[in-house]
């Protein structure tokens, strides 16, 4: 009976640890003009033991897309509704060459495109948890976190007119130390006005502190917010 019962417990703990590690880490999910409903996880792989980006479409898990099947380690998944298509493009970061690079795919005739690497990478840094949004134009704004091996880093900004990316441009300012959450907001009409927020370690107390940095125009540079 004891080794029935130590048996069992062997096997709900298995159980558990399975639906534990292969449950959806990440999650994004928008909604397009015709009001469906487009959701992007990050779920484990059994067959590579990796990570790959699912999408859900109004919550039908029965026909998922996949747009990786390998065991490149993929995260930080965000999705947006290209104003321009009508459809859900996807951001997220890619480990390559043991460095994370922000990696695109759009949908199109029932499937996504082949991902294509948005920043360059191979510097040092990595660059992780992508935040997108679109402006009145169908401009892409794309705002990240360039990060450091300390964990520390940068907040950078780029743009995708429509033909090209903008060169990367660090918005967050020289002496602070930028941990994580870099949004954007762009409003609506204001052509090159834009507003971004980021996380970063105040020295002086050890604290978490938000800062919000500003643009006022294509030429303008980036600077906190008044």
């Amino acid at each position: 009976m004891k080794k029935y019962r130590f048996n069992l417990i062997l096997l709900i703990a298995a159980i558990a640890a399975s639906l534990f590690v292969a449950g959806p880490a990440m999650a994004d999910t928008t909604v397009d003009d015709n009001g469906t409903v487009w959701t992007v996880v990050r779920d484990f792989n059994k067959s590579t033991n990796g990570w790959d980006l699912r999408l859900i479409v109004n919550g039908d898990e029965t026909r998922p897309i996949w747009i990786t099947q390998d065991n490149i380690l993929d995260q930080d998944p965000v999705i947006a509704i290209d104003p321009l298509s009508g459809k859900p493009v996807i951001y997220w970061s890619r480990q390559v060459a043991g460095e994370f690079r922000i990696f695109r795919s759009a949908f199109g005739r029932g499937t996504f495109s082949e991902p294509t690497a948005v920043t360059a990478g191979g510097l040092g840094f990595s660059d992780v948890q992508p935040f997108v949004q679109y402006d009145g134009y169908g401009q892409c704004h794309l705002v990240w976190l360039r990060q450091r091996s300390d964990g520390w880093g940068a907040a950078f900004h780029s743009c995708n007119t429509g033909i090209n990316w903008t060169v990367a441009e660090r918005i967050s300012t020289i002496l602070d130390n930028v941990i994580g959450t870099v949004t954007i907001d762009v409003p609506f009409g204001e052509h090159g006005f834009l507003n971004a927020t980021y996380q970063y370690l105040k020295p002086d107390t050890g604290t978490t502190e938000t800062r919000e940095v500003c643009r006022g125009g294509d030429t303008s540079p980036w600077s906190v917010c008044h």
